[in-house]
């Protein structure tokens, strides 16, 4: 796709980074085609900041609000006809477009970006939120512990970590980072010249918040206290939520670890880093870097169940030559139960199994 250039969130998305393949460093961007309108098509416009299913008429001067309503009006409507879609964003459910649809176009409007979701926007004025915990905005220093253990390179950047000088003391190493240009910087590691070898006195910054130091004599390091955390009630509006956009951008819900999934897969440079071994650069904030978590649990363990044909005598099974009972590995047809290989919790049948597997036995008549 020449028109994406270097297609850098192609790149992201597919985790080249572990194919030691450099990242593109010019974010890709799209830019809406011109509307594409059928010859003798009928125009109806939507606007969804601006229109009004109950006043609008589907003209330019007085457009629709919603795709639904836009695509009523229009397969109420003899011949061609073009729906377009103004810029902004359509929150919408599903839209039934039957026969009598026939000729519909739905298109965005003279290039303008048109956004169609099928998720529900929030109503949250700025008088629901309240702090919930913020930090300090200073650096909270401890002693004997190396934040850039087996990541750092002596004098030298990578991609996260920064080599901010060399010091005689930790003060030294805190006033560099303020006024380092490869900053800002989320936390700081500084060895004492007392450590000795190539790291003696070395300061290194970090450009994210990754705090998971391990214990070493004779470093220091630190992280920034500026957790900005804001919590509002917003009862009624939603009953679950399976994703968060803001902005357009998906927001990483909270996992335990704490992962964001458009940065993971960007390896450190190491021993078989390109196998996936080492630490993430970006995108994980462990549980040092004082967050609060539920504690996960674990699943019971599996069963594998193996069935033949004789476990089900009134069930025709298919076989191949050489098989002894039928399809499968030597006519075995093997199924997990429990374990992490579950379906839906809530259903007695596709709980404790596969959705394959269960859905393979209702095919065949085949009683759990």
């Amino acid at each position: 796709m020449p028109a994406r250039g270097d297609f850098k969130t192609l790149y992201d998305a597919l985790q080249v980074s572990a194919c030691n393949v450099s990242q593109p460093t010019v974010e890709d961007s799209w830019k809406a085609p011109p509307a594409l309108v059928p010859e003798d098509s009928t125009i109806l416009i939507a606007d969804s900041a601006h229109g009004s299913d109950d006043q609008g008429n589907g003209t330019i001067a007085a457009p629709f609000a919603s795709i639904g309503k836009a695509v009523e009006a229009a397969c109420a409507m003899d011949g061609a006809v073009t729906v377009q879609l103004r810029e902004g964003t359509y929150y919408t459910g599903t839209v039934e477009i039957g026969h009598e649809c026939s000729g519909l176009t739905v298109t965005n409007y003279n290039g303008e970006t048109a956004v169609v979701s099928g998720g529900i926007k929030l109503n949250i004025p700025k008088t629901a939120w309240k702090p919930y915990k913020l930090g300090t905005g200073q650096w909270v220093v401890a002693q004997g512990e190396n934040n850039v253990y087996g990541r750092a390179q002596s004098k030298a950047d990578t991609p996260t970590i920064k080599y901010i000088g060399t010091f005689q003391n930790v003060d030294q190493c805190q006033s560099a980072l303020k006024s380092s240009p490869k900053g800002p910087f989320e936390t700081f590691t500084f060895h004492t010249p007392g450590f000795g070898g190539d790291f003696a006195g070395q300061c290194f910054g970090s450009t994210t918040d990754d705090w998971a130091p391990t214990p070493q004599a004779l470093v220091t390091s630190g992280y920034l206290d500026n957790q900005n955390t804001w919590v509002a009630h917003i009862p009624g509006q939603v009953k679950e939520i399976p994703g968060l956009r803001l902005n357009r951008e998906r927001m990483i819900r909270a996992k335990y670890p704490n992962g964001n999934m458009e940065l993971s897969g960007n390896w450190l440079s190491g021993a078989n880093a390109g196998m996936g071994g080492g630490d993430y650069e970006q995108g994980w904030v462990p549980l040092k870097a004082n967050t609060e978590w539920v504690p996960p649990f674990r699943h019971p363990d599996g069963e594998d169940i193996v069935a033949t044909d004789a476990d089900w005598p009134s069930v025709e099974w298919p076989h191949y030559e050489g098989s002894q009972s039928g399809e499968g590995d030597q006519g075995e047809y093997h199924i997990g139960v429990g374990g992490y290989c579950q379906d839906d919790l809530t259903d007695p049948i596709t709980g404790p199994t596969g959705y394959d597997t269960v859905h393979y036995m209702r095919a065949m008549n085949i009683s759990v």
